[in-house]
């Protein structure tokens, strides 16, 4: 089989193409968060991510601000604990960060480590560790947008890779 220049090309537009959409889709996460949802896994499960470096962040956007809503920060050995605890209330104090949800846009910093460390993010409120058997009056249900960034080689957080996703094109200076 001959190679032709123009097949060539547009293998490589292809390739390049799809490296672009995969970062598009990499780096951004949005759903809907809901009071019912978070009481029913006492917190909802939100996405993890491989954090790295001092500047690393994660930038939220929500269509409103519900009752003391807020995200909760897991590393990955709390995560492994807290997914099979059986008291809300013990479970939500195994975060290691919480940020409480009071503006529609926000930002959390991540604590530096030495080495990338897996996150998971969940989201309760007020009613999450509320276990009355009755349907929740006035559920909360809020659209979100969540950008999770690593600092880039300048260290500025704008890398929308998680850790384990960047492979070879992390370079050491």
């Amino acid at each position: 089989m001959k190679f032709d220049m123009r097949t060539g090309v547009a293998c490589l537009v292809l390739v390049i193409t799809v490296c672009i959409l995969q970062q598009v889709s990499a780096k951004t996460v949005r759903g809907t968060l809901s009071s019912v949802k978070a009481a029913e896994t006492y917190g909802q499960y939100i996405t993890k991510f491989c954090f790295h470096g001092e500047n690393a962040s994660v930038a939220y956007e929500l269509n409103s601000t519900g009752k003391d809503g807020q995200l909760l920060f897991y590393l990955d050995e709390q995560w492994n604990v807290a997914s099979t605890v059986s008291n809300c209330w013990e479970k939500l104090k195994l975060a290691k960060v919480s940020h409480e949800l009071q503006d529609l846009t926000g930002n959390q910093t991540l604590a530096h480590f030495i080495h990338p460390r897996i996150w998971h993010i969940v989201y309760a409120d007020t009613f999450t560790c509320q276990n009355t058997g009755l349907p929740i009056k006035d559920p909360i249900t809020l659209s979100y947008q969540l950008k999770l960034l690593n600092p880039d080689s300048l260290g500025n957080p704008t890398d929308h890779f998680s850790d384990e996703e960047t492979g070879d094109r992390k370079s050491v200076v």
